[in-house]
Protein backbone atom coordinates (compact mmCIF):
# COMPACT_ATOMS: atom_id res chain seq x y z
CA UNK A 1 0.00 0.00 0.00
CA UNK A 2 2.88 2.56 1.25
CA UNK A 3 5.71 0.79 -0.83
CA UNK A 4 7.16 4.44 -1.68
CA UNK A 5 8.39 4.39 2.12
CA UNK A 6 10.02 1.25 1.94
CA UNK A 7 11.86 2.68 -1.24
CA UNK A 8 13.23 5.91 0.63
CA UNK A 9 13.88 3.49 3.79
CA UNK A 10 15.60 1.46 1.43
CA UNK A 11 17.26 4.10 -0.32
CA UNK A 12 18.93 5.54 3.35
CA UNK A 13 19.83 1.96 4.26
CA UNK A 14 21.57 1.42 1.41
CA UNK A 15 23.38 4.84 2.05
CA UNK A 16 24.26 3.49 6.09
CA UNK A 17 25.96 0.66 4.50
CA UNK A 18 28.62 2.74 2.64
CA UNK A 19 29.30 5.03 5.32
CA UNK A 20 32.87 4.44 7.52
CA UNK A 21 31.42 3.45 11.08
CA UNK A 22 31.25 0.74 12.85
CA UNK A 23 29.10 -2.42 12.53
CA UNK A 24 27.14 -1.52 15.84
CA UNK A 25 26.65 1.99 14.93
CA UNK A 26 24.93 0.78 11.52
CA UNK A 27 23.20 -1.85 13.26
CA UNK A 28 21.68 0.82 15.77
CA UNK A 29 21.04 3.70 13.26
CA UNK A 30 18.52 1.04 10.99
CA UNK A 31 16.99 0.12 14.10
CA UNK A 32 16.16 3.50 14.63
CA UNK A 33 14.86 4.26 10.71
CA UNK A 34 13.05 0.92 11.13
CA UNK A 35 10.93 2.21 13.96
CA UNK A 36 10.50 5.56 11.76
CA UNK A 37 9.77 3.49 9.36
CA UNK A 38 6.79 1.47 11.41
CA UNK A 39 5.75 4.36 12.64
CA UNK A 40 5.24 6.76 9.54
CA UNK A 41 3.02 3.65 8.12
CA UNK A 42 1.21 3.10 11.13
CA UNK A 43 0.19 7.04 10.89
CA UNK A 44 -0.60 6.82 6.96
CA UNK A 45 -2.74 3.96 8.04
CA UNK A 46 -4.73 5.77 10.54
CA UNK A 47 -5.28 8.58 8.29
CA UNK A 48 -6.21 6.71 5.23
CA UNK A 49 -8.78 5.33 7.56
CA UNK A 50 -9.97 8.52 9.02
CA UNK A 51 -10.59 9.81 5.23
CA UNK A 52 -12.42 6.36 4.36
CA UNK A 53 -14.64 6.70 7.26
CA UNK A 54 -15.11 10.49 6.56
CA UNK A 55 -16.28 9.39 3.25
CA UNK A 56 -18.59 6.55 4.53
CA UNK A 57 -20.38 9.09 6.73
CA UNK A 58 -20.95 11.24 3.81
CA UNK A 59 -22.18 8.44 2.08
CA UNK A 60 -24.82 7.56 4.60
CA UNK A 61 -25.77 10.64 5.01
CA UNK A 62 -26.41 11.38 1.24
CA UNK A 63 -28.30 7.88 1.23
CA UNK A 64 -30.40 9.38 4.26
CA UNK A 65 -31.12 12.50 2.95
CA UNK A 66 -34.86 13.55 2.13
CA UNK A 67 -33.50 15.68 -1.23
CA UNK A 68 -33.69 13.21 -4.11
CA UNK A 69 -30.88 15.09 -5.80
CA UNK A 70 -28.47 14.38 -3.09
CA UNK A 71 -28.88 10.72 -2.63
CA UNK A 72 -29.33 10.30 -6.18
CA UNK A 73 -26.33 11.79 -7.68
CA UNK A 74 -23.82 9.36 -8.05
CA UNK A 75 -25.90 6.92 -9.76
CA UNK A 76 -27.71 9.51 -12.13
CA UNK A 77 -24.09 9.97 -12.91
CA UNK A 78 -22.77 6.81 -13.15
CA UNK A 79 -25.86 5.75 -15.46
CA UNK A 80 -25.26 9.32 -17.77
CA UNK A 81 -21.30 9.13 -17.82
CA UNK A 82 -22.03 5.08 -18.46
CA UNK A 83 -24.57 5.29 -21.38
CA UNK A 84 -22.24 7.89 -23.20
CA UNK A 85 -19.54 5.17 -22.89
CA UNK A 86 -21.89 3.28 -24.67
CA UNK A 87 -22.31 5.88 -27.05
CA UNK A 88 -19.04 5.91 -27.91
CA UNK A 89 -18.14 2.38 -28.01
CA UNK A 90 -21.10 2.27 -30.56
CA UNK A 91 -20.13 4.45 -32.80
CA UNK A 92 -22.97 6.67 -32.71
CA UNK A 93 -20.77 9.75 -30.82
CA UNK A 94 -17.11 10.72 -31.10
CA UNK A 95 -14.40 9.16 -29.16
CA UNK A 96 -13.32 11.91 -26.99
CA UNK A 97 -10.45 10.88 -24.75
CA UNK A 98 -11.41 13.38 -21.59
CA UNK A 99 -14.73 11.82 -21.79
CA UNK A 100 -13.43 8.42 -21.77
CA UNK A 101 -10.70 9.09 -18.79
CA UNK A 102 -13.53 11.06 -16.77
CA UNK A 103 -15.66 8.24 -17.07
CA UNK A 104 -13.67 5.76 -16.42
CA UNK A 105 -12.29 6.80 -13.23
CA UNK A 106 -15.64 8.16 -11.89
CA UNK A 107 -16.73 4.72 -12.66
CA UNK A 108 -13.47 2.89 -11.29
CA UNK A 109 -13.91 4.92 -7.91
CA UNK A 110 -17.56 4.74 -7.35
CA UNK A 111 -17.24 1.35 -7.52
CA UNK A 112 -14.10 0.91 -5.41
CA UNK A 113 -15.58 3.38 -2.82
CA UNK A 114 -18.78 1.31 -2.25
CA UNK A 115 -16.62 -1.56 -2.10
CA UNK A 116 -14.80 0.40 1.09
CA UNK A 117 -17.51 1.39 2.35
CA UNK A 118 -19.11 -2.21 2.58
CA UNK A 119 -15.96 -3.46 4.12
CA UNK A 120 -15.84 -0.82 7.25
CA UNK A 121 -19.29 -1.22 7.57
CA UNK A 122 -19.11 -5.38 7.62
CA UNK A 123 -15.78 -5.01 10.23
CA UNK A 124 -17.56 -2.35 12.25
CA UNK A 125 -20.70 -5.34 12.66
CA UNK A 126 -17.83 -7.91 13.12
CA UNK A 127 -18.31 -9.62 10.16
Amino acid sequence: MFGWISKIFGGVNKTIETLDISGNEKARIKNELGELQVELSTKLIDLEMKVLETRASLAAAETQSDKFIVYAWRPLTSMTLLGLLVLMCLGIIPMQAELWTLSTAFLGLTTAGRGIEKSIKANRLGK
